[in-house]
């Protein structure tokens, strides 16, 4: 019995020695890993710098905020808008831009007709362009925002420049303004901007001055037909209502759906029945527009591109 107790006890200690001896291993190894930590770990203004630097948006603001590069032209003859436009199709466009028909504009063939689908796809093309430049910066923005990096003066100079250029009040916070700019700050289909046009210029022979068809208030006073001095003005303007009036929300949602399978259907065709509040005193407006549709193969321009890059749509669609 007195063997049984010694044996108890002395099993006892042993285990109380190893369980010391291991806990005292244990801390050994904590002391040494503590520095090495602590080495790892950075200050909160360390990190920030570092994650900021991955976030250069002062070329992409730049870029944004200067003119599309290319040439324009104002030509004195519709044979000098012919040569500049011969050889080139209409779905690869070179940056050359008509800013405004000559006097002797005429159509009186099919030539004719292509010729002024080629110059209304070049000046859309163009729009698109600084569209997409102004929300690739934008884009940089918000991921900042998203990682909690704060915006310097100049992001937050440009992102105020958006918010009053799109009109985007719906939301009186940051993220919700950020998701309405992301929502407005999109391409517009090519062949709507040449439907538009063959319509209310039956191509290019009335209303020079006012391609598109829009409206607005002149003085405060009168709702009329806006008139522009060239058509890349008018072009800018139009894709700029489209963009940022507010009656026009469902046809930047449907847009926003559709973009992601642009590559294989014809967008314009699909946003048709979504271009009533554009013009909502006309309620023939949908159907003549669509019957635009049904002249020549408008319904491909939606495939054209500049020549060097065919890639003119921002697929990723975030921030929803």
């Amino acid at each position: 019995m007195k063997n049984t107790t010694q044996k108890r006890l002395f099993f006892l200690i042993g285990f109380m020695l190893i369980v010391a001896v291991s806990y005292t291993v244990q801390m050994m190894y904590a002391k040494k890993e503590i520095p090495a930590v602590s080495e790892q770990t950075s200050s909160p203004d360390s990190t920030t710098e570092a994650q900021s630097n991955d976030f250069d948006t002062s070329t992409a603001i730049a870029k944004a905020l200067s003119s599309v590069p290319g040439k324009i032209f104002r030509p004195q003859t519709k044979a000098e808008v012919a040569s500049l436009y011969d050889g080139i199709t209409m779905i690869t466009v070179p940056h050359l831009f008509i800013d405004a028909l000559p006097a002797d504009w005429s159509i009186q063939s099919t030539a004719d007709k292509t010729l002024f689908m080629k110059i209304i796809t070049a000046l859309i093309l163009r729009t698109n362009e600084q569209i997409l430049n102004e929300r690739t910066a934008l884009r940089l923005l918000q991921e900042k925002f998203l990682k909690q990096i704060p915006w310097n003066q100049n992001e937050t100079d440009f992102f105020n420049y958006l918010v009053n250029k799109y009109d985007a009040v719906l939301k009186k916070n940051t993220a919700g303004k950020l998701a309405e700019l992301i929502d407005k700050v999109n391409i517009i289909p090519p062949s709507l901007a040449v439907a538009q046009a063959i319509m209310f210029t039956n191509w290019g022979t009335k209303n020079q001055s006012a391609p598109y068809g829009e409206y607005g208030w002149i003085n405060e006073t009168a709702y009329a037909p806006l008139q522009f001095a060239s058509l890349i003005q008018a072009t800018d303007s139009f894709a700029l209502q489209l963009n940022s009036r507010s009656q026009l929300l469902q046809f930047r949602e449907i847009r926003r759906r559709l973009i992601p399978y642009e590559r294989t259907r014809e967008l314009g065709v699909d946003l048709l029945d979504n271009m009533a509040q554009f013009m909502s005193f006309d309620e023939h407006y949908v159907k003549k527009l669509a019957n635009a549709y049904s002249q020549g193969l408008i319904k491909e321009l939606d495939h054209a591109c500049f020549e060097g890059t065919c890639q003119l749509i921002d697929n990723t669609i975030t921030f929803e």
